[in-house]
């Protein structure tokens, strides 16, 4: 703490050189960094350019005096907690109380003396560190509750998916079977249509063929015949899609089912790119820098790959026509991380971590099942990583993820 405060930066305003100088003699002993303005206009100027931790501010100034200063600074809502000291020869009690109701929380008299000006200056500056380390702190709590909490709800969804899949499961086992069936079984009653076809029913028996005739006419024989096997193939194709998602769901909901292996994480990604480029229909440009001998990861290795596959699949998708996938690996003490980026359409700001949640998709119907991110972050989770992206409509998104060693 204490070399926390001492390192902090100071704002001196004041328009007499003299005062600027005889504070910074006191002040920088020991050990803060100084700063000088010599008006208020220039103060604004320089709080602009970096916010500093503190502000001693003269009240007598030409062009913008302190209190006027003081005002406009505390309007401002990236400065107002910025704790304002006010230096003045002015020692009447209603000097301090208009410093005081213009935003200030210390007063120091001039002549200045050096104990005085210290034991002043140090309590604002534990203030603020004690704040800001504060804020420090709650924010990580919160962002551990939002680990949690999104831990949690991942835990409970795995265990519904598993019961969801299993439910499908069977139900559309019949659809597949009986849509494979009825196609064999059509395409053999085709054959005795086309024989039947061949038959002469005028010549054999007119009354017949008049009412064979109309029933064909009534029943749109010709249609109903050619549109049969593209109902059983629209069947077919919906049943594959259910069972494609049945699949995610029990990815989903099984994330532990391997063995953990030692891990090449840059050829697991390249084996990966390889498979996209050539899926791809897309002019797409790859940009690999995969960083020289990674570090050894010990993880599920088809859990892996088909997380580098989730995000570069996701990445080339969300390119319209052409544009660049930049995908890149760096070495830490810790762990690796992995950056996979694109130039594509980008995530709508409005849905924030929600794109891990299962079946949420911005693609066309039909075109995702919506599991692909919630399975990649179950993925980084099980292998007690980390998973966080940003993205800019329309500029590209870049997701970034982290592997410990262990």
């Amino acid at each position: 703490m204490k070399d926390k405060i001492e390192k902090q930066d100071i704002l001196l305003v004041d328009d007499n050189p003299e005062n600027l100088r005889l504070l910074a003699n006191i002040l920088k002993p020991k050990g803060y960094t100084i700063r000088l303005a010599n008006n208020g206009v220039k103060a604004l100027d320089s709080v602009r350019a970096k916010a500093p931790k503190l502000i001693l501010l003269d009240v007598q100034m030409p062009e913008m005096d302190g209190y006027e200063t003081c005002k406009a600074l505390k309007k401002n809502k990236a400065w107002k907690h910025i704790p304002i000291i006010f230096i003045s020869a002015l020692s009447e009690v209603m000097d301090k109380i208009k410093a005081f109701k213009s935003g200030a929380v210390d007063y120091i008299e001039k002549p200045f003396h050096v104990d005085e000006v210290l034991a002043r200056v140090k309590p604002h500056l534990t203030v603020t560190v004690q704040r800001e380390q504060l804020q420090e702190a709650v924010e990580k709590v919160q962002d551990a509750q939002n680990k949690m909490m999104q831990s949690e709800k991942m835990a409970s969804l795995g265990t519904l998916s598993a019961g969801i899949a299993h439910e499908i499961n069977n139900p559309i086992n019949y659809v597949s079977a009986g849509a494979a069936g009825l196609e064999l079984d059509f395409k053999d009653l085709l054959k005795l249509l086309n024989l039947y076809e061949t038959i002469d029913f005028k010549a054999a028996n007119p009354t017949i063929a008049n009412q064979v005739a109309l029933l064909k006419e009534e029943i749109d024989y010709k249609y109903v015949k050619a549109n049969i096997l593209e109902t059983i193939k629209d069947i077919k194709m919906g049943a594959s899609r259910t069972e494609e998602i049945v699949k995610g769901l029990k990815r989903f909901s099984r994330m532990d089912s391997e063995e953990k292996f030692e891990v090449n994480i840059n050829e697991e990604i390249e084996n990966n790119i390889k498979i996209v480029k050539r899926l791809s229909k897309k002019r797409v440009l790859f940009l690999v820098e995969l960083e020289d001998n990674p570090n050894k990861i010990y993880g599920f290795t088809g859990q892996l790959n088909q997380l580098f596959m989730n995000l570069i699949m996701n990445a080339e998708q969300a390119i319209p026509d052409e544009g660049v996938i930049k995908i890149a690996t760096f070495n830490k003490s810790t762990g690796v991380t992995i950056i996979i980026s694109d130039n594509g359409v980008g995530i709508p700001k409005k849905l924030g971590d929600r794109i891990f949640d299962p079946f949420l998709t911005t693609k066309e119907v039909g075109e995702g099942t919506g599991l692909g991110l919630s399975i990649s972050y179950r993925i980084v989770e099980s292998h007690n990583g980390t998973i966080t992206y940003f993205s800019e409509e329309n500029i590209g998104t870049s997701f970034h993820v982290f592997l410990p060693k262990n």
